[in-house]
């Protein structure tokens, strides 16, 4: 069964021979340039070009050659314009309709180099020149069937198959040119859109995402997931009030959209709008109890509006429910070195290690725990692997310092062995608590 490759190397080479002369000239010159070929002289009669001139090669002198070309099958006759050549001169021929069994042989004898279909399309996509038959060859498709009859459903799906399958492999640029087929095929089609929202995204061309994404929504007002998509784009691009007003449009759609609440949650949280995003995580909650998302997103709500315990509970619920839910584990750990629970602290840090080992600050934040505990050792070994994952990490070398010089959690720095005169008495805030060797 023929592969989609090879369905298009066929459909390019039935373009090449139904080239008006003109056209194939203009592509044997093309593939010309690219061969380095410093072109003398171009002869052209009906499905033929030949071209005479010197190829350069690297630290060589340029080799004298011509190229011939013709759209129909080659026969010995047709080698023989070649032979009758100077005897220095490389002689290559190239034809996508293949080659007689004599003249084979008579090229063969003569060492003429000689390119078929396949060899054709191996030296176009060699040089880069695929695209452009493909791009001529979408065209008369269009010209062809575009104005008089409605898209070929089998086209147009095949064009977004092939878009997506080479968008899941990060094949982006490729993905670019389907997903661009199928929109001349059907200009107002939402999900072609919304597909070239997320490959132009991927290659960072976010305002050309942007626009993508709002016609996706244009051009299907009533589908809650494109307002979603959207309001994602704007997330990422920094404008947090326009991407909820999005949300807000997919939710008026389709109140139980869990995502969009959750996005929108997001996006107020962002603006230190808390007690609003408490409002939509719990509307994530109401629809389902057990969103491991919606509780961590509320447990960080809770701590921002100073509930401590209750950001606890939250990150513990969704643990409960997802014990290796990083992120949950992540706040649970902070909260808890937040609150002076320094050894509760270590071990969540430890449970984050066992998955995420190139965090460099879940390796810093841990070092700390271990400072405020006084287990120098340990938190030296902390800090040392977080400024070998990031050696630009000042929070970790100022901790080292600190460690040093005898400073501990929230600026207390003495323990009964403190001088006031080094460095960091000044921005000790319970100094008169200390017993200064000076003193």
């Amino acid at each position: 069964m023929m592969g989609e490759e090879g369905k298009v190397a066929k459909e390019i080479l039935e373009a090449i021979v139904e080239m008006a002369d003109e056209e194939f000239q203009s592509l044997c010159r093309e593939l010309a340039d690219h061969m380095d070929v410093q072109i003398e002289e171009i002869e052209s009669s009906e499905g033929e070009t030949r071209i005479r001139g010197e190829m350069k090669r690297a630290g060589k002198d340029p080799v004298a050659l011509v190229l011939a070309f013709k759209k129909g099958t080659a026969e010995p006759e047709d080698l023989q314009r070649i032979v009758s050549l100077d005897k220095d001169t490389v002689g290559i021929f190239i034809t996508p309709s293949g080659f007689s069994e004599d003249a084979r042989t008579y090229g063969d004898e003569f060492e003429i180099k000689m390119f078929d279909a396949d060899g054709f399309i191996s030296l176009l996509r060699q040089y880069d020149l695929t695209d452009s038959l493909e791009d001529r060859l979408r065209k008369k498709f269009i010209e062809k069937e575009g104005v008089r009859f409605l898209p070929s459903i089998d086209r147009l799906e095949e064009f977004m198959k092939l878009a997506n399958d080479h968008y899941s492999i990060n094949s982006y640029k490729k993905a670019l040119r389907y997903v661009e087929q199928a929109l001349e095929l059907k200009p107002n089609y939402d999900h072609a859109w919304s597909l070239k929202s997320m490959i132009c995204e991927a290659l960072g061309e976010m305002d050309t995402a942007l626009e993508c994404a709002k016609k996706a929504a244009e051009y299907n007002v009533g589908d809650p997931e494109l307002w979603l998509a959207l309001g994602n784009v704007l997330s990422r691009m920094g404008r947090p009030k326009e991407e909820m007003a999005c949300y807000d449009r997919a939710i008026d759609l389709n109140k139980k959209f869990l995502q969009a609440w959750t996005n929108k949650g997001v996006a107020l949280h962002s603006l230190g709008r808390y007690k609003e995003a408490l409002e939509c995580h719990d509307s994530v909650l109401e629809l389902d109890t057990s969103n491991t998302q919606a509780l961590n997103n509320k447990g960080a709500a809770l701590r921002k509006l100073g509930d401590e315990k209750g950001a606890l509970k939250m990150y513990e619920m969704a643990l409960e429910i997802d014990p290796d839910f990083v992120d949950a584990w992540i706040n649970k750990a902070v909260l808890l070195q937040l609150i002076g629970d320094d050894a509760e602290a270590v071990k969540a840090f430890d449970k984050v290690l066992q998955g995420v080992k190139d965090d460099p600050k879940i390796w810093f934040q841990k070092g700390i725990s271990l400072m405020n505990m006084r287990e120098d050792a340990n938190a030296k070994k902390c800090f040392e692997e977080a400024l070998a994952l990031d050696p630009s990490l000042i929070e970790a070398k100022t901790a080292q310092e600190k460690m040093k010089s005898g400073v501990r959690k929230k600026g207390y720095p003495c323990y009964g062995d403190y001088d006031a005169k080094d460095e960091g008495c000044a921005e000790c805030k319970v100094s008169n608590e200390c017993k200064e060797k000076s003193k």
